[in-house]
């Protein structure tokens, strides 16, 4: 089926914000312009396309700085009602998050903090909004102990993870229970997450909030930036800018640490804070090993290599910046046959696997690679299908037994420095209020 006029007016819309915001040099997922024209109906589509886009965004640039305004002031109020929030139940909170939108490498950033707090003796848990989470049926223990469990929170621990559909629970919850060992809270309300999570795991001191520095319904006690390649951008507001608010924040908010890429150049983000600058953390994204997924095998429990089966390859990523994980295969010298590239969060892995065999019947299956957090939701979507060689021609398990007895994905370590955890890990707070009234950590 041919892609939609509106299809194409949408990436092209996006394509020039991500310039406006980023400039042409940072990888731009919506560049591609649905490939070359296979047709001259799709070639007529494309060029009715981009003329409507022109129309558009010679109607709507000048109002970018207008509706910036509504950004900042929206901003300014959750940062107010966050600072006003009750805290944590007991220990310290720890916001994890970024200031523009779109994946800046957040969940390797809390994966890494709970597994180093955990080696130097704390017993954190993680909270987490979920993605969009779905309205499948759970199974009974999760989010639930002895009494009633708050409505809409949800609590996640390895042991539920044979139950739990990534897609469903949020497929960065998962994998971030599933790679740290740690609890994870999911909810909107974090307050209600955490104290839900308390109830079932009463030894928890210490809280890590994903994507902590949006939300307004716990007032954490360290804040952390996260940043990746692209910095703030152009440094303005949405939508004439990539950033969720004013910089720099309110004193009130302001982040305690920016963790940024080490060869990065910060000036202009640190500049506001002359008299007292955040700390500077030096982030490094390390390619750890590779998991090779057995067919149907749920839940996983991965072979582990420190280089995937030789290739080529067919490369799958449903992130924010995909290019960035083709860009990583590339630099370890794999040959990428094709790439698959799905919107963020994608729910449905599987389809886009076996329409890509269909079209390509004539080639030889490639090895498939894809991210972790894809790898997750894929493995969930074929562990109850018959995967055997010997499934009868044509069912689901003879098109996908070409690809080899296992997939494969590469883990994402953001290793922190140790002194800086050690720091972390005896930090404590004392005479804050709570919902419980007021108490010393």
């Amino acid at each position: 089926m041919l892609p939609s006029v509106t299809a194409f007016v949408a990436r092209q819309l996006a394509s020039r914000l991500w310039e406006r915001w980023f400039g042409p040099l940072h990888p731009n997922p919506w560049k591609d312009d649905f490939g070359r024209p296979v047709s001259r109906l799709l070639s007529i589509r494309q060029r009715r396309a981009k003329n409507l886009s022109r129309l558009l965004w010679w109607l709507a640039e000048p109002l970018l700085p207008l509706a910036a305004r509504l950004t900042r002031w929206e901003a300014r109020r959750r940062g107010k009602k966050q600072c006003a929030a009750p805290r944590a139940p007991s220990g310290i909170a720890i916001a994890v998050g970024n200031w523009i939108p779109g994946g800046a490498g957040k969940t390797p950033i809390c994966i890494a903090l709970a597994q180093a707090l955990r080696a130097h003796g704390r017993s954190p848990a993680i909270l987490t909004r979920g993605y969009r989470l779905g309205s499948g049926i759970l199974p009974a223990s999760l989010g639930q102990s002895s009494g009633k469990a708050l409505s809409g929170v949800r609590v996640l621990t390895s042991a539920d993870l044979s139950e739990a559909d990534p897609a469903d629970v949020g497929d960065e919850a998962w994998l971030m229970a599933w790679r740290s060992g740690c609890p994870v809270g999911i909810g909107a309300n974090r307050l209600q997450a955490a104290e839900e999570l308390l109830r079932q795991h009463p030894q928890t001191d210490l809280w890590i909030l994903d994507d902590g520095l949006s939300q307004t319904s716990l007032c954490p006690d360290l804040r952390l930036l996260v940043l990746d390649s692209r910095g703030h951008g152009n440094g303005r507001v949405l939508p004439d800018g990539p950033l969720r608010g004013p910089w720099p924040p309110e004193a009130a908010h302001k982040p305690q640490a920016i963790i940024a890429p080490e060869a990065q150049d910060l000036e202009p983000i640190f500049q506001p804070f002359a008299a007292d600058p955040p700390q500077r953390i030096a982030r490094r994204r390390d390619p750890g090993d590779w998991l090779g997924f057995a067919w149907g095998d749920w839940p996983p429990q991965p072979e582990v290599r420190d280089r995937p089966p030789p290739g080529p390859y067919l490369a799958i990523a449903g992130i924010a910046q995909p290019d960035l994980f083709f860009e990583q295969l590339c630099s370890q010298g794999l040959s990428l046959l094709d790439t698959i590239t799905l919107p963020d969060h994608a729910k449905e892995i599987l389809p886009a696997v076996l329409r890509w065999k269909m079209g390509h019947a004539q080639t030889d299956p490639p090895t498939l690679v894809m991210t972790e957090k894809d790898a997750v939701k894929f493995a969930w979507e074929t562990r109850s299908a018959c995967l055997s060689r010997d499934s009868p021609a044509g069912d689901l398990g003879s098109l996908l037994a070409g690809f080899g007895r296992h997939w494969w994905a590469q883990q994402l370590n953001a290793p922190l420095p140790e002194p800086w955890i050690a720091e972390l890990a005896t930090h404590q707070t004392t005479k804050r209020n709570t919902a419980h009234g007021r108490q010393t950590a």
